[in-house]
């Protein structure tokens, strides 16, 4: 019969028969990370890990965890008492760490201590082919992040007497830095490679762990189109597929900078888990992370302005950071006001969207203070009016007003499926009796399909006034939104798509000025923002002739009876690298 082929000399499997017949090498214990940070915290410039990130690493590499640690991770996790009383003894490691550390909160150093600690002794080795080097990838945003990393890891080797050839590659914050670490005489199998967080950086040799630095500040998907969070974390997981056995590793530290982006939502999405044994998710204030070197009183002292102290030192993600409205003004714009008002005439906004394949809608109407008083009236169950009255048997009475609003009664919208099946005809028709049962006397919206959309409409009886949606105009429009925002000075009807608009939509700052909205590319809209932004527009337009009459975009003349009355300079924003609103109030005094 066929006798068994004498494997290859170079095969893996005759490397197998010639290692049997060697004596057998005594295995040396392993070290823990834990033991590593102890040996490097005897150079001068090393601490050893502080108790938050002690138990932190405990946790997430599965080791046995003490009184103390459980403490410390109750605090960072909000996890369930009973969860870590489980893992006392050592559990499952875990395969994803995300942390939201405050500023100083040592994540670099706990960074580079990571990756040398995967790079020597994560026992990934046996997943590479032979001649096959792995990369322990660091994708850090901004260069000033990338050089402070590489600094920590020639400092960490330094502790921990290993040689190490460091290479630089690219310019400027294209630039890459490629660690080759040996130790005993011997170079380890994986480099660490610290690279700009792209979609590229992880393609090429494999890996067995991708740490992500600040990653809270790599543009969402929501924002960008290229590059993303969402993007780079999803190029970066096929690079660990091959080292399923070994438990691959996601590391992601970063300090927090709004509630929006794929960091902010993996964080809110984990903490205080019940029973997720997977991910992770850390988040506490620089004091915790790092007691010593970063005390409340100090940072207190740094940094005075409550809102920027929380998101800096505190690990608390701004409201207002990366959107283009508060998130508490927001909210406080849906809660219903009181008062007797004297009305003007309700107009309607309208947004289409750049495709034409969506449409979203309001009615709104201004109303002014009056003097006048009605009688307090509520609706029973069964549909009935009562006046309310009070122990005197007389009427109560409305309390007067005692400023401007601006009230949307009604909003609804037009979905791609919905316009395809009835027709785009049905939606014109549609939009111009709510037009006209509801007396509205003017139709506003942007630029897109302006001409069909006024056209179409005049045919229905009602008069459309539109207006070129720029960057700059949508700025002068956010800001005075966010002016009637924050005095109160909206009533909105709950909705919660305009809710959601208003919170999400995105605002960066990119050559030196606001950009407002998605790239066309995304394919995202926020088309419930943007048909408000319409009416700020139309404000603006008509605070331009005094606030009695405006004219669009074609030079159409309306008005909004009872439009609150603007203050002069009371709605002045700062724009990056621009001095026209210094010059605007300096010229105002002067007069």
């Amino acid at each position: 019969m066929f006798q068994e082929l004498a494997p290859h000399p170079h095969t893996r499997a005759a490397k197998q028969k010639s290692d049997d017949k060697r004596p057998p090498e005594r295995k040396r214990k392993k070290p823990t990370i834990l033991d590593l940070s102890r040996l490097a915290a005897e150079h001068p410039d090393i601490d050893y890990l502080t108790p938050c990130w002690e138990a932190v690493l405990k946790a997430f590499y599965g080791y046995a965890l003490e009184d103390r640690d459980i403490e410390n991770l109750l605090i960072v996790t909000k996890r369930p008492r009973a969860f870590w009383e489980a893992r006392r003894d050592g559990g499952k490691p875990f395969s994803e760490l995300w942390a939201r550390v405050g500023r100083r909160g040592q994540k670099t150093s706990t960074t580079a201590l990571i990756s040398i600690y995967e790079t020597l002794f994560g026992g990934h080795e046996k997943h590479l082919m032979a001649g096959e080097r792995g990369r322990i990838n660091i994708l850090s945003h901004g260069k000033d992040g990338s050089a402070t990393l590489a600094r920590f890891v020639e400092i960490y080797c330094e502790a921990l007497g290993l040689a190490f050839k460091r290479e630089t590659s690219g310019i400027g914050k294209n630039s890459r830095e490629l660690f080759a670490i040996s130790q005993d005489g011997k170079r380890a199998r994986f480099d660490i490679a610290i690279t700009p967080p792209t979609m590229k950086a992880t393609r090429g040799p494999a890996s067995p762990m991708n740490v992500f630095d600040e990653f809270a500040f790599l543009g969402s998907e929501e924002n960008e189109n290229v590059n993303s969070d969402v993007e780079v974390m999803a190029a970066a997981k096929p690079s660990m597929l091959q080292f399923k056995s070994t438990n691959p590793k996601t590391v992601v530290i970063s300090s927090p900078l709004g509630e929006v982006g794929l960091f902010h939502k993996t964080i809110e999405e984990f903490l205080a888990h019940e029973t997720n044994d997977e991910v992770l998710a850390v988040s506490g204030a620089s004091w915790v992370f790092n007691p010593e070197g970063a005390s409340i009183e100090m940072t207190h002292k740094l940094e005075r302005d409550p809102d920027k102290h929380a998101r800096e030192y505190g690990a608390v993600p701004s409201g207002a950071e990366g959107v283009a409205f508060v998130k508490e003004d927001v909210v406080n714009a849906f809660v219903p006001r009181t008062g007797v008002f004297e009305w003007g005439r309700p107009f309607m906004m309208l947004d289409s969207s750049g495709g034409g394949n969506t449409f979203a809608c309001a009615l709104a109407v201004c109303g002014s203070p009056t003097d006048v008083r009605i009688q307090k009236k509520i609706r029973t169950a069964d549909g009935s009016i009562v006046v309310l009255r009070g122990p005197d048997g007389q009427p109560l009475l409305e309390d007067p007003a005692e400023k401007s609003i601006v009230r949307i009664g009604s909003v609804f919208g037009f979905k791609g499926d919905e316009i395809r099946r009835i027709g785009m005809d049905a939606v014109i028709q549609r939009i111009a009796e709510e037009a006209k049962v509801n007396g509205c006397n003017y139709v506003f919206a942007d630029q897109y399909g302006a001409p069909f959309l006024a056209s179409a409409l005049r045919m229905c009886g009602v008069e459309l006034r539109w207006f070129n949606h720029t960057n700059e105009s949508k700025h002068h429009s956010v800001v005075l939104l966010r002016w009637l925002m924050r005095d109160g000075l909206f009533s909105i009807v709950e909705h919660e798509g305009l809710l959601h608009d208003l919170k999400t939509y995105p605002r960066r700052v990119r050559g030196g000025r606001f950009v407002y909205g998605h790239p066309a590319t995304t394919g995202h809209h926020n088309d419930f923002a943007s048909m408000l932004l319409t009416f700020g527009h139309a404000m603006n337009a008509m605070s331009e002739s005094g606030g009695i009459i405006g004219k669009d975009a074609n030079g159409q003349e309306f008005t909004i009876e009872k439009a609150p009355k603007q203050v002069a300079g009371g709605r002045t924003e700062w724009i990056p690298k621009d001095s026209s609103w210094l010059d605007k109030i300096k010229a105002k005094q002067a007069a």
